[in-house]
């Protein structure tokens, strides 16, 4: 099945979203995890993996990140403080 990346750039953020959530849900572990074992041992992602396989990482929806980020950058721009890369 032909997949037109020209149509999903026209889609709302929202949609593109649900469609990332969807394939990354699609991915195979076994895949992953075949990929991983061949990564560096520092790698940050081995690193995110691990954790995320041993249950230490907090996940938050959309949603709730995209709120988070948000209340930062206005934090930071409410100090004073224009660079939000600080």
């Amino acid at each position: 099945m032909p997949v037109n990346i020209e149509e999903i750039k026209k889609l709302s953020d929202e949609e593109k979203l649900k469609i990332i959530d969807e394939l990354l849900e699609s991915i195979d572990g076994d895949y992953i995890n075949q990929h991983l074992s061949d990564a560096d041992e520092d790698s940050i992602l081995k690193e995110r993996w691990e954790e995320y396989k041993a249950g230490k990482t907090k996940f938050y929806s959309w949603e709730e990140a995209r709120k988070r980020l948000i209340d930062k950058a206005q934090e930071r721009l409410n100090k004073g403080n224009n660079d939000i890369s600080a």
